[in-house]
């Protein structure tokens, strides 16, 4: 078969856009530093891309989930510190026996109660941190001191099917029903303001149950605050795993691609220079 001029320069127009194309990844990888701009350049390769940036999304949402969690637990127990301080000051009031002062101290017990009300009703961002699920409704009501929450925790996500829960029940926290600390500083106002002394007496060891279970649950959350903790470590030096073996599967060799794009190039010349001698001299031969 004769192999004609036009057969010639196709080939060799093929060639050179071969060339061009090759040279046009090769720069794209040394712009981005990616071996991997888009599936085409290695449908096996990106699967694992994929996999490995979904896995790192993950896990620093997990971490954004734990400090979050963090945060609440620390506000949680600078809450219940308070409050636990603030029983103690309504502990030392029942202890004292100056009948003369007792309304006084009925009055200061009152205002303790309001103190601690209002700190059982704190919001975050609009949320109760005391309902339990009940986010959008108060916990207590300011006259009955009745809880109007439910048995709700607060769960995070904190790792692929690892879940904490963070208290959130507010009975769990302050007292049930007659128990809780609202009616028991309430009985020992009205116990101040009677003349029996006993019935002060009374209040001091539901006031020590009171203290001992907020003493519990701070540290219960405190365990909870340390789990999250070596979680977020564990995601944090998991997520560095993944981000290696990411860059191993996407990251170009920029130093060994400027090097084939100078070979390339330097490929292209020559194809350039070859096919205008061949072209150049079957054109003449033409003529001639």
């Amino acid at each position: 078969m004769r192999i004609s001029n036009q057969m010639m320069a196709n080939n060799i127009i093929a060639q050179l856009f071969r060339q061009t194309e090759q040279m046009g990844k090769t720069q794209e990888q040394i712009i981005t530093g990616k071996r991997i701009n888009r599936a085409s350049d290695d449908p096996v390769g990106i699967s694992s891309v994929l996999s490995y940036r979904k896995t790192i999304s993950s896990l620093e949402q997990y971490n954004t989930n734990i400090s979050q969690g963090k945060m609440r637990i620390d506000t949680v127990d600078n809450i219940l510190e308070m409050v636990g301080d603030l029983l103690l000051d309504a502990k030392e009031i029942a202890y004292d026996t100056d009948p003369d002062m007792r309304s006084e101290m009925a009055e200061d017990v009152a205002a303790i109660r309001e103190q601690i009300l209002q700190m059982a009703n704190y919001q975050i961002d609009g949320e109760y941190l005391f309902s339990g699920d009940e986010v959008d409704t108060a916990p207590y009501n300011s006259t009955t001191w009745l809880y109007n929450g439910d048995d709700g925790t607060k769960d995070i996500m904190i790792g692929e099917n690892m879940e904490a829960n963070l208290t959130a029940d507010g009975e769990d926290i302050f007292g049930a029903d007659n128990d809780n600390v609202f009616n028991i500083l309430n009985d020992l106002q009205t116990a101040l303001n009677a003349p029996n002394a006993a019935d002060i007496e009374d209040q001091i060891s539901r006031l020590d149950n009171a203290i001992d279970n907020l003493t519990s649950i701070r540290a219960r959350e405190a365990g909870v605050y340390k789990r999250l903790e070596a979680t977020e470590n564990h995601n944090a030096y998991f997520k560095v795993n993944i981000q290696e073996m990411l860059s191993n599967t996407e990251d170009a060799d920029v130093a060994e691609a400027i090097i084939s794009f100078r070979t390339q190039l330097t490929a292209y010349e020559s194809t350039l220079a070859t096919s205008s001698m061949i072209l150049q001299k079957s054109l003449i031969d033409f003529l001639g």
